[in-house]
């Protein structure tokens, strides 16, 4: 965790550690020696067992921090809408972050989902009340190109205090809220490596925040180099 100016809490880290380039046999155990936070994507495939969701915390100090990536099953195959499968896959991922000690749910809804009011009246109804103490959700809204979020959809996500994802590389800085979370994929969408100019831009936009708290997970072919060339700028930064 790092301090930039007004932001409170800064979080630097990647989606995943399983491709960390290094002979360590524990790669989590290398990873949480390089950063202390990482987005666990995994669990948007498949549902770990929670045997191993335990040895996982176990394997990293103790103020290393966890984000959890929603399974597909509630975003992409039910939509979050309030139905039986939705609860279910949502309690499994609220169990994973209580064993991680996670205090982030983050949701990624598909550029193809629409949000009518139906629609959002239905995912509201899903999601009020449903967050258990010490959770947040931090909702990526995927869109088609050129197409903003319906306003109805953003207040409802105010409304309900979940956090707006974005990517810093490509997108707006959320209007408000205290929290900030950016997957980061650069211009060229995860290919090439971050440029320096990219990288300042990130520490720029973010230092012209007004969040108390900021998540930036790191994707793409570079990515841990990406996230410690970050870390790199912050560090001579805040010595200057």
């Amino acid at each position: 965790m790092v301090l930039v100016e007004w932001v409170l809490e800064v979080y630097v880290g990647t989606g995943g550690w399983a491709y960390l380039p290094t002979d360590a046999e524990d790669k989590l155990k290398a990873y949480s020696r390089l950063f202390s936070f990482v987005e666990v994507n995994t669990t948007f495939y498949h549902y770990p067992r929670f045997s191993t969701v335990r040895s996982w915390r176990r394997r990293v100090p103790k103020d290393f921090t966890f984000s959890v990536k929603c399974h597909r099953d509630a975003t992409h195959v039910n939509g979050l809408r309030p139905v039986e499968q939705t609860f279910q896959s949502l309690e499994r991922m609220f169990q994973v972050c209580r064993l991680l000690r996670s205090d982030i749910l983050v949701l990624q809804t598909p550029a193809w989902m629409t949000f009518d009011d139906e629609a959002i009246e239905s995912i509201g109804t899903t999601l009020q009340n449903l967050t258990p103490p010490g959770v947040r959700l931090a909702w990526e809204v995927r869109r088609p190109r050129g197409r903003a979020i319906p306003a109805k959809l953003h207040d409802m996500m105010a409304d309900l205090n979940i956090a707006r994802v974005v990517d810093l590389t490509r997108e707006d800085l959320p209007e408000s809220g205290d929290l900030l979370y950016s997957r980061l994929f650069g211009r060229s969408g995860g290919l090439n490596p971050f440029s320096n100019g990219e990288i300042e831009e990130i520490y720029g936009r973010l230092s012209s925040s007004r969040v108390r708290r900021a998540y930036l997970a790191f994707h793409g072919a570079k990515m841990y180099e990406d996230a410690d060339k970050f870390n790199m700028l912050k560090h001579i930064s805040t010595s200057l």
